[in-house]
């Protein structure tokens, strides 16, 4: 068989700002509710989004389950980068109408995670005569998926790069690194809090990202998460804290920041015969002196009847 020669001529280098969005807890929320609720959801939430990254002057590159992935074109690096961080802000901004036109069909609040980067990338052209699907390839493709992978929900993360060529026309949390698989150098990102010009906008804070938060002695069980894959080895732990949004844990194992976990929490209605599943990811790691760690979290996803146990038990101990 003769093998098939590249499309070399069909190569495009160039400088694109890159943006790539996920709903957080989609795919455990797939398995809660039958298709015919959630198809209708995703076309509004795509068409809206498609909508809102079009009159920024950003393009779809494609969709990817319930991810988005979009090119926005560098003419000037300083408005390239204002059009993604104004972008990502209006995005959040535009969930409120997704979640309200999701509850006419008796979905839960879902929340979306973005994660923004600029580089240099490569367009082309792959397949055969069979099927031929353009796309990009790059370095910067590859990091912006991992930005957007540690976002959590409701949040927007935006490299170094971006932040810098924004010009201080954001305004922007606290920076902090995270490692990335293959790379010996942790990566630095800052969460957008918002903008400042030409339009002040503020990212809301959602409901699950605040909240009282109270003391408990709660035992566990959970399962680190690897490439999207959970191990089946469970680690047995304690919560030490609760929140509505998250909580921490105390566990013999030390963890890496934004490693992800699924718990089995002792309370709650879901599909786990111990109780509700909870799918967390890791904010920090802190070692205490008997040689335990204690691991903050933020829950990325848990069903509706978890989610209730959890707010009621912290109302009735707040």
């Amino acid at each position: 068989m003769e093998t098939p020669q590249p499309h070399s001529f069909l190569v495009k280098p160039g400088k694109f700002g890159l943006l790539m969005s996920d709903l957080r807890g989609f795919t455990a929320l797939s398995t809660q509710y039958p298709i015919e609720q959630l198809a209708p959801f995703l076309d509004v939430y795509f068409r809206t989004m498609t909508d809102l990254i079009a009159r920024h002057g950003g393009v779809i590159d494609k969709f990817m389950g319930d991810s988005i992935f979009a090119l926005f074109a560098v003419e000037n690096l300083m408005d390239t980068t204002m059009a993604l961080t104004s972008c990502s802000v209006d995005m959040q901004l535009a969930m409120d109408e997704v979640n309200d036109f999701g509850a006419t069909l008796g979905l839960p609040e879902i929340f979306m995670g973005i994660g923004l980067n600029c580089g240099d990338i490569v367009t082309c052209t792959l397949g055969s005569g069979i099927y031929q699907e353009q796309t990009v390839l790059g370095d910067a493709v590859n990091l912006t998926a991992r930005i957007a992978a540690f976002a959590l929900r409701g949040q927007v993360l935006m490299s170094e790069d971006v932040y810098q060529a924004t010009n201080s026309h954001v305004e922007a949390g606290p920076v902090f690194k995270v490692l990335i698989k293959g790379r010996k150098q942790p990566l630095t990102v800052q969460e957008l809090i918002g903008t400042t010009y030409p339009v002040a906008k503020a990212i809301p804070i959602r409901e699950n990202r605040k909240g009282p938060r109270v003391e408990v002695v709660l035992p566990i069980s959970y399962h680190l998460i690897e490439e999207q894959r959970i191990r089946t080895t469970s680690v047995k732990a304690d919560i030490i804290d609760l929140s509505y949004g998250g909580m921490r844990i105390l566990t013999p194992n030390q963890h890496q920041m934004m490693d992800e976990i699924k718990i089995v929490v002792p309370f709650g209605a879901g599909t786990s015969k111990d109780g509700g599943d909870v799918y967390a990811k890791i904010l920090s790691c802190i070692p205490e002196n008997d040689g335990t760690y204690c691991i903050s979290t933020e829950f990325s996803y848990l069903d509706e009847s978890t989610r209730k146990s959890i707010r009621s038990l912290v109302d009735h101990l707040a």
